[in-house]
């Protein structure tokens, strides 16, 4: 499986998973750490030996809007793609009202505000994909487990 992201917030920044790297045997040197972003420019600074993830853009601007909020920031965040829960109806609580396009600051705007809007920490990205922020691995697990029954 080597779509989708893997963010991890560290004291030095949020390391990315990068580009096309396997996440089932993930490891260190398959992270690159986002150094900045800039949304008016469209651009993400980082440094690693690949690029970082090409949905970086939305989860940095949405890092942004946590900030900006003074909300607690996650320590994780996990995006992957399940092609069954991704294009049912089965979560439509938690589900975007609109497609959003990958890899653009400005779906970070609209993630930040669904999860506010449902009062959640995570979304079905309709028709991409499935989000969730949260602080370990371990409740990671529990949200796959207890939410969706994987």
């Amino acid at each position: 499986m080597t779509d989708g992201a893997i963010m991890l917030n560290t004291r030095s920044g949020w390391l990315v998973s990068q580009t096309k790297t396997e996440k089932v045997f993930i490891e260190p040197m398959d992270f690159s750490l986002m150094i900045g972003s800039n949304s008016e420019k469209n651009t993400i600074t980082y440094a690693g030996y690949k690029l970082p993830s090409s949905d970086a853009p939305e989860y940095a601007q949405l890092i942004k809007y946590y900030e900006e909020a003074g909300m607690d920031l996650p320590n994780m965040i996990v995006h992957f793609h399940h092609p069954t829960l991704t294009r049912s109806d089965e979560f439509p609580e938690n589900t975007t009202e609109e497609e959003l396009e990958y890899g653009v600051f400005e779906s970070g705007d609209i993630i930040f505000e669904e999860l506010q809007k449902r009062d959640t920490n995570w979304l079905v990205l309709k028709n991409h994909g499935l989000l969730w922020l949260g602080n370990s691995v371990e409740e990671f697990e529990e949200f796959l487990e207890n939410t969706l029954e994987l």
